[in-house]
């Protein structure tokens, strides 16, 4: 092999092996920007999660408070009802307080307790299928 051919020879892999380099140097900037579009748009699905969540939560939150506000008012309503029939009674003093202990006396009674503790419950389980019925 002459010189010159040596020469030039060397000269190719030179080139060759910058060309190489100048691949891989792009082909790493291709790379950092794919992954840089892939953080992003996983950033941007993360938030939109995120807010759809917190929209969720807030409307179980309203539901809830719904809930609870119609209980206090119907709680309200009945004492309110309650006191208002207590005040407005025709009857003497005398006889609404011997109604009352009655009352209070058919209530210590076991057998009288559990058939009221059974109306009650058929009363509260026909309440609630209505206002979920109604929701």
């Amino acid at each position: 092999m002459s010189p010159s051919n040596k020469d030039f020879n060397l000269f190719k892999k030179k080139k060759v092996k910058k060309a190489e380099q100048l691949v891989n140097v792009e082909a790493m900037k291709i790379a950092g920007f794919m992954t840089s579009a892939i953080l992003t748009a996983n950033k941007a699905i993360k938030d939109r999660a995120s807010r759809q969540n917190f929209l969720v939560k807030k409307k179980e939150q309203a539901a809830e408070a719904a809930k609870v506000k119609m209980v206090i008012g119907f709680i309200s309503g009945a004492l309110m009802g309650a006191i208002g029939a207590l005040l407005l009674t025709p009857e003497s003093g005398d006889s609404l307080r011997n109604k009352i202990s009655h009352y209070f006396d058919d209530t210590t009674n076991k057998d009288n307790l559990k058939k009221m503790a059974k109306s009650a419950k058929k009363k509260a389980s026909s309440a609630e299928t209505k206002v979920n019925g109604s929701v």
